[in-house]
């Protein structure tokens, strides 16, 4: 359960700063298209993780 909510704080921190991280590496806007899904799919199977705790 502890470990649902650090992967959900660090999607929402990667989608936060993305676009620094695009502009740090030098991507034109392709690694920020990357860094934003994974930060998604992050932050939605860690949702259904913690309902799955709570409901189940």
């Amino acid at each position: 359960m502890k470990s649902c909510w650090i992967f959900l704080i660090l999607a929402i921190f990667c989608a936060i700063y993305a676009e620094d991280i695009d502009r740090a590496l030098k991507g034109n806007q392709q690694v920020k298209k990357v860094v934003l899904v994974t930060a998604a799919g992050t932050f939605l199977v860690s949702l259904l993780a913690i309902a799955a705790t709570l409901f189940l």
